[in-house]
């Protein structure tokens, strides 16, 4: 193998864990009545990052989380 090729094989492997570590976290779910029916339009809270969502037409709600703010518990509230 090349030399040059050996130092881009190492240098990609060096960063990956970098660039794997920057990707936003997507988190996903759904709001439900008791009788597991969707709620429609709920509003859906994760109160420490000061993020809001309002569930669609199906209950479901999308919050992208950016890498930056990624690692502390929190709570998402409904």
């Amino acid at each position: 193998m090349p030399r040059n090729s050996r130092f881009a094989l190492v240098l990609g492997m060096l960063l990956a864990p970098a660039i794997a570590f920057a990707q936003d976290i997507v988190l996903t779910g759904s709001i439900k009545s008791n009788a597991q029916v969707p709620i429609p339009s709920a509003f859906v809270s994760i109160p420490q990052l000061s993020l809001t969502q309002v569930a669609n037409a199906s209950g479901e709600y999308r919050f992208v989380i950016p890498a930056a703010r990624a690692g502390q518990q929190v709570t998402v509230e409904a």
